[in-house]
């Protein structure tokens, strides 16, 4: 599986996660949905005209991917003042309080509404039903 990461970073935080010891499950399976993204990067751009009807074009990073997916940080309300701001529709993603290998807190967003669930792998499949089912 290592050969087919393409990102530095996911290589070295599978690496801390082989090397470690006492790593929890839903540690290790943050760590590979984390690293997914970097294993399937992302190949599509997306086209844009600007007020000037100037075509832009963005192509999308494994960090973006991942940051849509899911956002490691310590406060769930800094980060959503900051997402509000942008002025998009804001897409349902995961957010781990605290760190990949030390959450305090797993949240779904969706909707305007932050669910708390118990695992990662609970949180994929809560995202997946509620794309699924909207």
């Amino acid at each position: 599986m290592d050969e087919q990461i393409k990102d530095i970073n996911c290589r070295k935080l599978l690496e801390e996660i082989k090397t470690t010891k006492d790593i929890t499950e839903n540690t290790k399976n943050a760590a590979i949905m984390y690293c997914l993204h970097a294993m399937f990067a992302p190949t599509s751009t997306k086209v844009t005209m600007d007020e000037k009807c100037k075509k832009n074009h963005r192509k999308y990073s494994i960090k973006d991917s991942q940051d849509h997916f899911m956002v490691v940080g310590e406060s769930v309300e800094v980060f959503m003042d900051q997402l509000k701001n942008q002025g998009r529709p804001i897409q349902p993603f995961i957010f781990i309080v605290g760190s990949i290998f030390r959450q305090k807190e797993i949240l779904v967003y969706f909707d305007s509404i932050l669910y708390m669930v118990h695992s990662v792998l609970r949180a994929v499949d809560v995202i997946k039903s509620f794309i699924y089912f909207s």
